[in-house]
């Protein structure tokens, strides 16, 4: 959940909030074919207080468009259960919270020490209905057509079985229930990267790039995560598979 996160051995800390700790890089996927993978989610202390460091200082710039975005996807559903898959230390459910004070609100990371700093996030963010498990994208811990959303943000390529997870998500949302991807492209051009890097670090002074340089060896194509979309059950209503990070928004049929 994102790298830290990730669900088990797939959802890293949390929204890729800086992906990378003892991740084992592979040389790309293959066409076609599933890929497995694994990580060590039993960080130390003091890597996952760096993390949460490393995950604050963006926050407020990521989080509340997408709280927006999903506040539109269940405008019309009174008391939506919405789940962050991979949460890492959860600063987006407060951005929920505030979006849609009635929503009921899961954050799911495979990491006890992420699951501790979302605690620790949770109690200083104020009222809101959440609630924390420990579990991955290949076995979620909800029961089947529970969901109204799934959220999955820079955690994709750390899933150890990516259609196993896929099918697991499709299992937890309701007919009609939206799955909100965002990760890593690994189709977006190496060199275009590093240049954004580059910049990054000249004109915003960022604590950290490592959030986009580390995911990408282990990210997928876009075509790669529309198959798996498509072999899981899920019909694509949006897509961005052009930018630095592939964004779809996907309907269980």
């Amino acid at each position: 959940m994102a790298r830290g996160h990730n669900h088990g051995k797939g959802h890293g800390k949390g929204h890729g909030k800086g992906h990378g700790h003892g991740h084992r890089h592979h040389h790309g996927h293959d066409e076609g074919q599933d890929h497995q993978r694994s990580q060590e989610y039993a960080w130390e202390e003091e890597m996952a207080a760096f993390f949460l460091k490393q995950a604050r200082f963006d926050a407020q710039r990521r989080y509340p468009p997408i709280a927006d975005r999903v506040k539109l996807l269940v405008e019309d559903v009174e008391e939506p259960l919405i789940v962050d898959l991979g949460c890492g230390p959860a600063l987006l459910l407060p951005e929920l919270a505030r979006a849609m004070p009635r929503a009921r609100l899961v954050g799911i990371d495979p990491s006890g020490s992420m699951l501790e700093l979302a605690r620790r996030v949770i109690d200083e963010a104020g009222p809101g209905n959440y609630e924390l498990k420990a579990g991955k994208a290949e076995d979620i811990p909800l029961q089947d057509g529970s969901a109204d959303v799934v959220i999955s943000l820079k955690n994709l390529h750390e899933w150890e079985d990516a259609s196993g997870g896929m099918s697991e998500v499709v299992r937890v949302l309701r007919t009609g229930g939206i799955l909100l991807l965002q990760d890593s492209n690994r189709g977006y051009p190496y060199w275009k990267l590093r240049l954004l890097v580059i910049w990054l670090r000249l004109t915003q002074r960022r604590i950290t790039t490592h959030g986009y340089l580390g995911p990408y060896p282990d990210a997928y194509r876009p075509e790669q995560v529309e198959t798996l979309l498509m072999k899981a059950g899920l019909a694509v209503e949006e897509a961005d598979p052009r930018s630095v990070e592939l964004r779809y928004v996907a309907r269980r049929t």
